[in-house]
């Protein structure tokens, strides 16, 4: 049985192999959202992905291009991840997305920081000194997708969570008898660095509910990470110091006092702004946008035909409110009689307690009132003298009473052996030299007593 002869072509198909990188290529989450990944949190991530410690992966892969290519820095690469400022513009400037992106292949890590905010602001106050999250974010992220810190938590600025509606809170607040070593615990997100425990935990007791203004100006910030300046980065033609000029022809005929006034800042300062030679910090743009109504990006980019005159602004255009000069017409009468009954009567309490109780700022009670404001805090200085001297010598006594117990068994007191039996640690590092002195007073009274005997 003949069958027919096909003729058949072997066509050699070109497939594109993507280039093998160093790292997995993680994906960073919750871009095009206002809640996308912080840089920090991508790279402790990355490194429990691959099994490692972030000190290590930081060590062999990233911490020795950098120092080549920046011999110049002082502060030490390895930890720098740690910084306060490592989600900012410091990241950038040390070259960290750029080396991520090259092990890792993936491309845009950029946008895991406010290095966008670089060529518009300060850079003091921008990011927080201690991390901060939200509960019940971290505890959505386990049930259903990965936990990880948003960008929008990095900000000084942004003390509650706009989604929930809740406060940011910076502790777990896991008693110490439960931290664990430092290498004993895996460095995420969600998980706490003392005691290794979910950080995710809707009924905290400091989730509160937010004021208004601490939401709304949460809200402004979460429009400012989808904003155009944040995604597509570009030269603007106008800046801030466009948009004061403008304003302040157009809403306060040419008052740039009253709005230094408002803003609560010098002239010297708004006129640095307005001229382009100082950059203020973000909490004043925040202020400023708030003020006239209008978003972040607007300000920035010197929008100033989207402001308009806030219910603020106008109460001080027309009513004229006291500025921190003219503090207004305040009854010092009744002032000082409180200011005396508080040296009298009560719990003593600190001058800005007091200050806030009388209705009247803190410096003006200074230069109006010296003696009485010195008084004032002498008293709480001395309620602090005393607590601490009770506390010092219930310790002391503690300490006295278990180094004796050791001494009666035939040990040796010292610090180590004191927190091997229970005593408890004071966060004062001063302790141990003072505990150690109770100790050899205890041990010679002791050695003393046998030679007698």
């Amino acid at each position: 049985m003949n069958q027919e002869t096909k003729d058949f072509q072997l066509v050699e198909t070109q497939s594109l192999i993507p280039p093998r990188s160093v790292l997995v290529r993680l994906q960073p989450l919750g871009l095009g959202t206002p809640y996308r990944e912080s840089l920090s949190s991508y790279y402790q991530r990355l490194a429990d992905v691959h099994s490692l410690t972030p000190q290590v992966l930081a060590r062999e892969l990233v911490f020795a291009d950098i120092t080549e290519a920046a011999p110049h820095k002082t502060y030490n690469f390895e930890d720098s991840w740690r910084m306060p400022s490592f989600n900012g513009l410091a990241a950038s400037d040390g070259r960290w997305v750029s080396r991520l992106e090259a092990l890792t292949s993936q491309v845009g890590l950029g946008e895991l920081t406010l290095g966008f905010l670089g060529q518009f602001i300060s850079t003091r106050g921008l990011v927080n000194k201690r991390p901060k999250w939200c509960p019940v974010c971290l505890e959505d992220g386990s049930n259903h997708e990965t936990p990880y810190s948003p960008l929008l938590w990095s900000f000084k600025t942004v003390t509650c969570c706009p989604k929930h509606k809740v406060n940011l809170v910076s502790s777990c607040g896991c008693p110490r008898a439960e931290w664990r070593p430092s290498g004993r615990v895996k460095c995420l997100p969600h998980v706490c660095p003392r005691c290794a425990g979910s950080l995710g935990r809707p009924d905290h007791p400091k989730a509160t509910v937010p004021s208004p203004k601490k939401l709304m100006h949460a809200c402004m910030v979460a429009d400012l990470l989808v904003s155009a300046l944040a995604t597509q980065p570009t030269t603007q033609q106008k800046t801030l110091s466009d948009f004061l000029k403008e304003t302040v022809q157009t809403l306060l005929k040419g008052n740039a006092s009253k709005l230094a006034s408002i803003l609560g800042v010098t002239k010297s300062s708004l006129s640095g702004w307005m001229s382009g030679k100082h950059r203020p910090e973000f909490a004043r743009i925040l202020q400023i946008a708030e003020l006239h109504g209008c978003a972040i990006e607007d300000v920035l980019c010197g929008r100033s035909e989207k402001a308009r005159l806030t219910s603020l602004l106008q109460k001080e255009k027309s009513a004229g409110k006291p500025s921190r000069r003219n503090r207004g017409a305040i009854n010092w009468k009744q002032v000082v009689a409180a200011l005396k009954s508080e040296l009298i009567e009560g719990t003593p309490l600190t001058l800005t307690e007091v200050a806030t109780k009388v209705g009247v700022d803190p410096d003006t009670l200074r230069n109006r009132e010296p003696e009485l404001c010195s008084a004032i805090s002498e008293r709480w200085l001395s309620l602090r003298k005393s607590a601490t001297r009770r506390r010092d010598l219930a310790y002391a006594g503690q300490v006295r009473m278990e180094a004796m117990r050791l001494a009666n068994q035939g040990h040796r007191p010292s610090w180590q052996r004191l927190l091997e039996s229970g005593l408890p640690v004071t966060p004062i590092w001063q302790w141990r030299t003072f505990v150690q002195k109770i100790c050899d007073e205890v041990w010679e009274q002791a050695e003393a007593s046998k030679r007698i005997a």
